[in-house]
C-alpha cells in the first residue's frame, strides 16, 4: 500500500469534481486489493460524506474492471520496488485502455519502463508528460485538447502538498462564489 499515492489520487478526484465532472464519469483502479481498500478508506474519510464530491463510479482492481470503461480513469500502480503481477502485459493493456477521455496513471515509472514485457506500453508513456498539469481556470471539460498538450497557463503539480493546496484554493473560490450568490439573492429579497 502507498498512502501518498492514494491521497494524491483522491485529491485529483476531488479536484475533478470541483471542475464539474460528474462522479459517475470517474473510476479509480488499482493493481492490488490492498491499495484499492486504502483508496476507499481515503475517499470515505475525505469526501464520500460530502455531496459536493461523493464517491467515484467505481473504486476497484484492474482485474475486476475488465470489459468496462469510463470517461476518466485514475490508476494506482502502487509498486515501489518490483514490477509485480502487472508484468503481465494483458493486465496492463486492460489498465490503459479503459478511459474514453482522460487516463491518469500514478506510480514510479522508473520501475516499469525497464521491464522487457512492458516496454511497448511504457515507451508510449515516455512520450507523455509525467507530471500532473492542471488548467486552473478550466471548469467541466469544454474544449478539446490533444493528448499531452498543455496551455501556457497550465500549472504543474509538484507534489501531494501542492495538489492539496490547489484543491483548497479551488474549494475556497467555489464557496466564496456560492456565498456571494446567496448574499446577492438575500439583498434582492
Amino acid at each position: 500500500q502507498n498512502l501518498g499515492e492514494a491521497e494524491f489520487i483522491v485529491a485529483l478526484f476531488m479536484y475533478m469534481r470541483l471542475c464539474g465532472i460528474p462522479a459517475a464519469k470517474i473510476s479509480i483502479l488499482s493493481t492490488y486489493n490492498g491499495q484499492k481498500s486504502l483508496i476507499r478508506d481515503v475517499i470515505r474519510q475525505r469526501c464520500a460524506w460530502n455531496p459536493l464530491f461523493g464517491e467515484p463510479s467505481k473504486v476497484t482492481t484492474v482485474d475486476r474492471f475488465q470489459g468496462q470503461q469510463n470517461d476518466f480513469v485514475l490508476v494506482s500502480l502502487v509498486r515501489t520496488q518490483h514490477v509485480g503481477h502487472i508484468r503481465d502485459v494483458r493486465r496492463l493493456i486492460v489498465t490503459v485502455s479503459r478511459a474514453r477521455y482522460g487516463l491518469y496513471v500514478f506510480g514510479r515509472f522508473s520501475i516499469f519502463e525497464n521491464c522487457f514485457e512492458l516496454a511497448p506500453v511504457f515507451s508510449r508513456f515516455a512520450k507523455r508528460p509525467r507530471q500532473l498539469s492542471l488548467e486552473l481556470q478550466e471548469l467541466s471539460p469544454t474544449s478539446e485538447r490533444t493528448c499531452g498538450e498543455a496551455s501556457s497557463a497550465a500549472t504543474l503539480v509538484t507534489d501531494l502538498h501542492h495538489m492539496w493546496a490547489l484543491l483548497q484554493e479551488r474549494m475556497k473560490a467555489q464557496f466564496q462564489a456560492a456565498a456571494s450568490v446567496v448574499a446577492s439573492g438575500s439583498a434582492a429579497a
